[in-house]
């Protein structure tokens, strides 16, 4: 990767703030905020994402709270009542819960605080001023929907070509498969629809950034 700078996605940050636990690729995310020597740029569009998924969160781990506060210990919560992207992540921390040698109710709060807190260092102190703008690239948004890649997906990837397609070169790393597989076809899109090359620009996944991201 030749790249002069770094456009993070959404996920980066939140596989930064997530527990190793709970978050396959925390320790690639670390590594991008820890050692890599580039200037990470995000977009304003992400902070928003970001700003919705600490609300999200912070329902989410009162939910639990509440629970434990009622008495009840953490193993009877019923995730049956928590929408299906909220399951997978409650299993994961209540079978996590009797490693950690705290109160069913430390335990929650800390995981509550933990996610802000981390979230918040990445996006305020470890990310370059000021933030990329929101695209105004309407077509540019329709095209990446086209291919299969809905909000807020299509507008952070607007986010990204829009300001880097004048630069030096730069590369948007993510976490989403999804983005990542498609990566040819969005690469083609955007250079055929504005007449443009995009030779100095790449779509990279996380995965690889501790081998990849200087």
């Amino acid at each position: 990767m030749n790249h002069k700078s770094l456009f993070l996605d959404t996920n980066i940050y939140l596989g930064y703030a997530l527990d190793k636990r709970f978050e396959k690729y925390h320790f690639q995310c670390c590594h991008v905020f820890d050692k890599t020597t580039l200037p990470r740029h995000t977009s304003i569009t992400v902070r928003g994402e970001l700003h919705k998924k600490i609300k999200e969160r912070k329902r989410f781990y009162g939910t639990l709270l509440k629970h434990c506060l009622s008495g009840k210990q953490l193993k009877q919560f019923n995730i049956g009542k928590l929408d299906k992207n909220e399951r997978n992540h409650a299993e994961d921390v209540i079978a996590e819960s009797h490693k950690e040698g705290k109160s069913d109710v430390e335990y929650v709060r800390s995981l509550d605080r933990l996610f802000f807190a981390r979230v918040e260092e990445a996006l305020l102190k470890r990310t370059a001023y000021p933030l990329v703008p929101c695209s105004n690239d309407a077509q540019m948004k329709t095209d990446f929907e086209i291919l299969g890649l809905h909000h807020p997906d299509d507008s952070v990837l607007a986010d990204f070509f829009s300001w880097a397609i004048p630069g030096k070169g730069s590369s948007f790393l993510t976490g989403d498969n999804k983005i990542h597989n498609s990566k040819t076809r969005i690469i083609n899109t955007v250079e055929s629809r504005n007449l443009v090359s995009c030779s100095h620009l790449s779509i990279d996944h996380v995965s690889g950034a501790i081998r990849n991201c200087p």
